[in-house]
């Protein structure tokens, strides 16, 4: 891909992400974005349909491309999966939240933890995900007290007492 591609692409991701940070979707102007990526309209169509369509790209790409982020997870123990997740989500969190769905969420979940849930029903797992998914958003949003490794152990202890 040629580098202007890539890096008229990052930076209209990059200005979306920002964006996000301040206000929902749906308050979100297609010149806000060109404005803050430092491009024209033109430039942005030339890439993407609409804002939508921008979002169903980045949603594919997090969909196809989550064992690759999984993949990089060095630390596969329990703990280091959680702090693996805790601090993705504290970078993506609202693109995360706001591109995918609770089914395509769990998917992804399962892609970085199936192997050592896998005993667990479909309802156990999702509780555990939903429970994961959501005090990792809060430590994301800046509401989790405790230090990040104290975070990880305790939930690393508390989901491997549902294990076993």
């Amino acid at each position: 891909m040629d580098s202007r591609v890539i890096f008229s692409k990052q930076q209209i991701r990059s200005s979306m992400e920002s964006l996000l940070r301040e206000k929902p979707l749906e308050k979100i102007q297609l010149t806000e974005v060109c404005h803050r990526a430092g491009i024209n309209r033109s430039t942005f169509y030339r890439y993407y349909d609409s804002l939508n369509d921008w979002c169903e790209q980045i949603r594919r790409a997090y969909l196809d491309g989550n064992e690759v982020i999984v993949g990089v997870c060095a630390d596969r123990s329990l703990a280091g999966r959680i702090a693996f997740f805790a601090d993705f989500l504290g970078k993506n969190l609202r693109l995360f939240t706001v591109l995918l769905s609770d089914s395509e969420r769990f998917r992804f979940m399962e892609s970085l933890f199936s192997d050592l849930v896998s005993q667990l029903s479909e309802r156990a797992r999702h509780f555990i995900y939903s429970g994961l998914m959501t005090i990792c958003a809060e430590r994301a949003r800046g509401e989790g007290e405790e230090p990040a490794e104290d975070f990880t152990q305790n939930a690393a202890a508390l989901i491997s007492k549902l294990l076993y």
